[in-house]
C-alpha cells in the first residue's frame, strides 16, 4: 500500500506548524533549519523533497482562491533558501 500521499500530508502540517512557530517580520528559516525538524519528526528530507511541498501547498492555496472559498488570515511566511 503507498502512503505517499499521507506522508505529504503530515510533513505539510508539520512544515505550517513549524513555520507560523518559528517566524515572523524579522525572522527567517533556513532550510537545514526544516531539515533538521522533520527529521526529529522522523521525515528525512532534502532540498528537492521541501521545494516539492511548497509547491504543493501554494497550488493548494490557489486552488482554494480559485474556487472562492474562504480563506482564513494567512500572513507572508519568510524563508531563505540558504
Amino acid at each position: 500500500m503507498n502512503h505517499g500521499k499521507s506522508v505529504i500530508g503530515v510533513r505539510l502540517l508539520l512544515l505550517k506548524d513549524y513555520l507560523q512557530a518559528n517566524t515572523g517580520r524579522d525572522r527567517y528559516v533556513r532550510r537545514s533549519e526544516l531539515e533538521a525538524y522533520l527529521a526529529s519528526k522522523g521525515y528525512a528530507v532534502e532540498k528537492k523533497t521541501l521545494y516539492t511541498d511548497f509547491a504543493i501547498a501554494s497550488r493548494s492555496l490557489l486552488v482554494r482562491e480559485s474556487n472562492g472559498a474562504e480563506m482564513s488570515r494567512c500572513r507572508e511566511i519568510p524563508f531563505r533558501c540558504e
